[in-house]
Formats: C-alpha cells, sequence, structure tokens
C-alpha cells in the first residue's frame, strides 16, 4: 500500500514531451503554386534587366554623341584656325606688298624731289649769278656811294605820313583802293556800305562821339587820303609826261622826216 500512496516519479527530462509549437506568422509555401512565383521573378529580373540594358545603351548613346560633338568641335576649331591662319598669311602679304610698292614709290618719288631740287637750286644758283652780275654792272656804272638796301626798300614803298601804326595805313588804303569807307573802331556787325548809308541819313555812330578819338582817326584818314591822292596825281602826271614826250618825239621825226627825206628816222 506504501506504493499507492508513494508521489509519482517525475518523468525523465529524456522523455519530456515537446511543447506545441505555437502558430507561426510566416506564410506558408503552397507547393502547388510555386512555379507561377518563378515565372514572376523571372519576368521581374528581365524587365530589370532590360531596363538596365536601355539605361546602359542610353548612356553608351550619350557618350557616343558627345565625343562625336567633341570630335566635330575639334575639327571645327582646328578649321577655323587654318581660315585664321590663312588669312593671316593673306594680309601679311598684301601689307609687305603695300608697302614694298609704297617704298619704291617713295623713293621713286624721293629721287624726282631731289632732282627737281637739284635743278632748282642749279636754276638759283644760275639766277643769282645772273643777278651778281647785273647788279656788278649797275655798281660799275653808278659813280658815287649808294644807301643800304634796306633804305632803298623802304623808299620803294609809299608813305601815309607819320603816327600810325606799322602796316594801318596800307590796310586803310586798301579800303580807299577799293572805294569803300575805311571802317572805324567799335563798329562791327554792320559793313562799311551800310553804315554809310546810315551816316548820310544823320545817323552818328558810337565811336564817332569822342572828341580826341574821332579827331586822331579824321587825321589818320585824311592821311591816308592825301597819300593816295598825290600817288593818284602822281600817276597821271606821268602819264601825262609821257603823253608829251611821245608828241614831242613825234613832231621831230616829222622834221627829220621832212628835212632828210622819209624813212630817215628809221
Amino acid at each position: 500500500m506504501l506504493w499507492e500512496d508513494s508521489p509519482p516519479a517525475s518523468p525523465s527530462p529524456s522523455r519530456e514531451p515537446h511543447p506545441p509549437a505555437p502558430p507561426s506568422s510566416l506564410p506558408v509555401k503552397n507547393l502547388d503554386s510555386q512555379p507561377q512565383g518563378d515565372d514572376k521573378s523571372a519576368s521581374a529580373l528581365d524587365l530589370s534587366h532590360n531596363r538596365e540594358q536601355h539605361v546602359l545603351d542610353k548612356h553608351v548613346k550619350r557618350q557616343m554623341a558627345r565625343q562625336m560633338a567633341e570630335e566635330a568641335r575639334i575639327l571645327r576649331l582646328e578649321e577655323e584656325r587654318q581660315r585664321e591662319a590663312a588669312e593671316e598669311a593673306e594680309e601679311l602679304n598684301a601689307l609687305r606688298e603695300f608697302y614694298t610698292t609704297k617704298w619704291k614709290k617713295r623713293k621713286t618719288d624721293i629721287n624726282e624731289a631731289e632732282a627737281e631740287a637739284a635743278a632748282a637750286a642749279a636754276a638759283a644758283a644760275a639766277a643769282a649769278e645772273a643777278a651778281a652780275l647785273a647788279h656788278n654792272n649797275a655798281d660799275e656804272d653808278f659813280v658815287g656811294p649808294l644807301p643800304p638796301q634796306e633804305a632803298r626798300d623802304a623808299a620803294a614803298l609809299q608813305h601815309y605820313g607819320k603816327a600810325l601804326l606799322p602796316g594801318e595805313g596800307a590796310a586803310m588804303a586798301a579800303y580807299v583802293q577799293s572805294g569803300e569807307r575805311i571802317p572805324r573802331r567799335g563798329e562791327i556787325g554792320l559793313a562799311s556800305n551800310e553804315i554809310d548809308k546810315y551816316e548820310k541819313l544823320g545817323y552818328v555812330m558810337s565811336g564817332s562821339r569822342h572828341a580826341r578819338m574821332n579827331a586822331i582817326r579824321e587825321r589818320k584818314e585824311n592821311q591816308v587820303y592825301s597819300a593816295e591822292e598825290q600817288a593818284a596825281l602822281a600817276i597821271l602826271k606821268q602819264e601825262d609826261r609821257k603823253e608829251k614826250e611821245e608828241r614831242t618825239l613825234a613832231e621831230f621825226r616829222k622834221i627829220v622826216d621832212r628835212t632828210l627825206g622819209p624813212g630817215a628816222t628809221e
């Protein structure tokens, strides 16, 4: 009876039953549908491979296009460089030809100018020699001292009196010789004939109001008018003297022809 009251013996560890496995959350592969999944993965792999191949082909084509464009650009640059080199060579040849022609022409002009200068110098030397010879002959004909050349040149000029600025008398005489009114100081904006017309109407110019300036102006104008009148009278006297001499000579020829016969005075 002790056997019945004793606790049951513990089971052996090796014989302990395994607990039931929990339900798994992983899908259970269906052996019947396994071939269909393989086809999808294969098609997906083919599609991915085709896409990668397409991308690779596009990349290769792009690289080839870039390479061709670069080669075309290099060829274009080389052609432009050759064309520029040819243009520069043409410009250099044109410049060389231009300057060569210009230098030849300049050399010819220099030679012609030198020849002309030599001819002019020879002509001037001959003229100076002839003038010196004539001057020596004239000096030999004249007996007595001569005034300096400057004094003789000054004596040849016409004098318009004293108290005139250099060239003032000749400038005023130019208006007198052309028959115009001598302009006065301060008369700006009107011609001499217009001022003369206004003065004849009774207007008085501003330069004529100052008594001293007006007196000086009148004195200078009178000097010039007197000198021009004297020159004109001298010309008239010279013409009259010449006509008188011609008449006298004609009378003498008539007397000689009448006395000695016609043609004796020839």
